[in-house]
This record gives C-alpha cells, sequence and structure tokens, in this order.
C-alpha cells in the first residue's frame, strides 16, 4: 500500500513508501481510508517539532474510511460500514481516567500517527471499540473533521457556557472555528479575534455565526471588547491560537471571575500574568483531546447542520501531493487540507 512515511527524526525525513498492507489483530479492525486531514500537529511532526517514540512511522489522525477487513472477537461491525476513528489506539484500560471513561489521560495512551501508524496511508489499523459509526447524512470528508470538533466539544464543554454568555475566541484557524461554533449552539454571543493576517479567516468566522471579529493590529482592541460587554470584559475565553500574545489579551478581557481555557499549544514556555488570575480570581483550565461522548455529540452536531464543515474543507488532494497540502497548512492558505490516498472522491 501507498503510505506517506517519517522515517526518522528532524526536520523534513518524510516521503512516500510502499508498504506492506496491515492485517487487523483481535479487537482490531482494518479501514480503507479515505480521508484524512492534516492536523498542526502533522506539520510539527514534519518540521521536527514533535518528536515521534518511534521510527519509521505513519502520521495522521483525523481518519474517515470504510470497513475493509475485521479481526478476532469484533462482532459489532462489518466489513464495508462508514466510519470514523478516535485516535486513540490503546490505553491500559484500568488506572482511575480509564475507568471514568477519560482515557485520554492513560498514562500508557498510545495515539494513532504518533504511536502507531496513522492514516496518511490506503489502510490504517484501529481499535475497534474506537469506531464512530457516520451517520447516513454525513459525507466521509465532513467525518473526517470529527476529531477535531470532538476536541472542540471537549472544550467548549469545560467552559459550562450559560445562554447570553459573551465568549471569545482567540485564533481562527480549523480549530478557532469549530470551537466558535459549539459555542454558539450553546447558546453565547461569539467574539473571534485574529492576526491582523487573518481578515479570509475572520470573514468565514461572521459568515458561520460569529457575533463580531476583529484583529489584533487594531487599534483600541481591547477598549472595543471591554465596551461589548458593558466593562466587564468576556465570561468565557478559550484561546485557541497557541500564541503568548493570544493568552496576554484573553486575560486582559476576561470578566472578574471568568472562566479561560486553554486550547491551543503554544510549543514553548509562555509568560503570563499570574496577579491577574489571582486578583480576577479567574478560572483556568486546559482542555487535551476527547473522548467517547465528545465524538457523538461532534457528529450529532453537523448533522442537525449547528456545525458546518463545508467552509472549513478548503482543499482536498491526493495523497501523492502530500507536499503540497503541507505547504498549504503551514503557510495558513485556507482552513482544512484533506489527503486522499486513491484518486477517487468519497461521499
Amino acid at each position: 500500500m501507498l503510505a506517506l512515511v517519517k522515517y526518522a527524526p528532524g526536520p523534513g525525513n518524510m516521503e512516500l513508501r510502499q508498504l506492506p498492507e496491515p492485517e487487523p489483530g483481535p479487537g482490531q479492525v482494518r479501514l480503507k481510508v479515505a480521508y484524512t486531514g492534516i492536523c498542526g500537529s502533522d506539520i510539527h511532526i514534519y518540521s521536527g517539532a514533535i518528536e515521534l517514540n518511534n521510527y519509521p512511522l505513519v502520521p495522521g489522525h483525523e481518519i474517515s474510511g470504510i470497513i475493509d477487513a475485521i479481526g478476532p472477537g469484533v462482532n459489532e461491525w462489518k466489513v464495508g460500514e462508514r466510519v470514523t476513528t478516535e485516535h486513540t489506539f490503546s490505553t491500559c484500560g484500568h488506572c482511575r481516567y480509564c475507568r471514568q471513561g477519560e482515557y485520554q489521560e492513560c498514562a500508557v495512551r498510545r495515539s494513532l500517527g504518533f504511536d502507531t501508524n496513522g492514516g496518511f496511508a490506503e489502510y490504517v489499523i484501529v481499535a475497534a471499540d474506537m469506531l464512530h459509526r457516520i451517520p447516513d447524512k454525513l459525507p466521509l470528508e465532513a467525518a473526517a473533521l470529527s476529531e477535531p470538533l470532538a476536541a472542540a466539544v471537549h472544550a467548549v464543554a469545560k467552559a459550562n457556557i450559560k445562554w447570553g454568555d459573551v465568549v471569545l475566541i482567540i485564533g481562527p484557524g480549523p480549530m478557532g472555528q469549530l470551537v466558535a461554533q459549539v459555542a454558539k449552539a450553546e447558546g453565547a454571543r461569539i467574539i473571534v479575534v485574529g492576526a491582523p493576517g487573518d481578515g479570509e479567516r475572520l470573514q468565514v468566522a461572521s459568515t458561520l455565526g460569529a457575533d463580531h471579529t476583529f484583529h489584533t493590529g487594531e487599534e483600541y482592541i481591547k477598549e472595543v471588547l471591554l465596551d461589548l460587554t458593558g466593562g466587564y470584559g468576556a465570561d468565557v475565553v478559550l484561546e485557541c491560537s497557541g500564541a503568548g500574545g493570544g493568552a496576554v489579551l484573553g486575560l486582559e478581557v476576561i470578566r472578574r471571575q471568568g472562566t479561560y481555557i486553554q486550547v491551543g499549544l503554544f510549543g514553548k514556555p509562555v509568560e503570563l500574568d499570574y496577579e491577574k488570575i489571582t486578583y480576577k480570581e479567574l478560572t483556568i483550565k486546559g482542555t487535551f483531546c476527547h473522548n467517547w461522548p465528545d465524538w457523538e455529540k461532534a457528529l450529532a452536531l453537523m448533522v442537525a447542520g449547528k456545525v458546518r464543515y463545508q467552509e472549513l474543507i478548503t482543499t482536498c488532494l491526493p495523497l501523492v501531493k502530500w507536499e503540497e497540502g503541507f505547504r498549504l497548512m503551514a503557510k495558513r492558505q485556507g482552513l482544512k487540507v484533506l489527503l486522499m490516498p486513491g484518486e477517487r472522491r468519497w461521499t
């Protein structure tokens, strides 16, 4: 099978290779991959900023596909079913986090595209108990967005948004766009802030329901944001950019006793004004990955039309053009790029 392989640590060191078709083991299924989205973490794997636990390895974890083969002990799935998969491949199954359904925090969790071969290939082996059926109304390309959308659902759930809350989303990239739509579905008033070069992305945010959009180069942006909230500040801030300046702005314009959720990854240490956290009595939370209920809600939101995906999928490319797709994502041209292992467009 054709696969995109990261064969050594460091910048680059990624190429297309022919690999043997994998066989599913007990409790596993093999998917014929339809679409795999390029995530920001995949760009970091390519650049060498994220190191994998073993090489060579096939990245890619935003996957939709068709069940192609079933391993021993798998009775609830049939060949030919359309599915998407969580990128959790295995966990211990008995730690406190696994027992309470928060298996994304299991200390020995292994993930598709990071610890085991992922979705930038014609076929991928996945855990049968991490599959989700794709509703009939949802095309396969939309289902490839269910992984980042489930992460957005997980993040928004931590904010305990109330109807009418003012929610500030910092960073109008793919994750910020999804977080904004999920928060909007909870009844929030949405403000999206981007960088000066994010004009097109901010326009997409407006199209998808944001009540106000701004970029950080605008004069008096803090004053304007406070003005929109009667001088109090945002009830909730979800920082999705992973930029230190975004975190600083978020702490400036959040209201006293507000809730701040860090969604984006900084990739390096960031200095914050901890006295603001103390004096404002803020609730600060991190958010990581997703779990089963997040995934089911993500699919339901797309089916109900409460999260639109058409504007977010800006490019679909065959796997052989992976370099073009990675270049588009690295240069922030468009929003979400999907790779197709075959030439066929799936539905």
